[in-house]
């Protein structure tokens, strides 16, 4: 049985450039917003892909955000 060689890693310090979210609109109106947002990053010291470059492992959590329709009163139109 191989036995692999164990993954050499080092912790990267980072600075977030850019954290946009992604906005849909559902049907009813709700708004539903998603940002990704990094945690951490790791440089795999011991790995490359098939070119040659170096690899990375990184971890993220999920933001989410709901916006609900104004409440629609009697005879007046749903607005968002």
């Amino acid at each position: 049985m191989e036995v692999k060689p164990k993954i050499l890693v080092e912790e990267m310090e980072f600075e977030p450039l850019k954290e946009d979210w992604c906005d849909y609109k559902l049907e009813d109106g709700t708004i539903v917003k998603i940002k990704l947002i990094a945690t951490d990053f790791r440089k795999l010291l011991n790995e490359v892909d098939e070119l040659g470059r170096q690899r990375y492992q990184f971890s993220f959590q999920t933001v989410n955000r709901i916006v609900y329709p104004k409440p629609k009163r009697p005879g007046e139109e749903l607005v968002s």
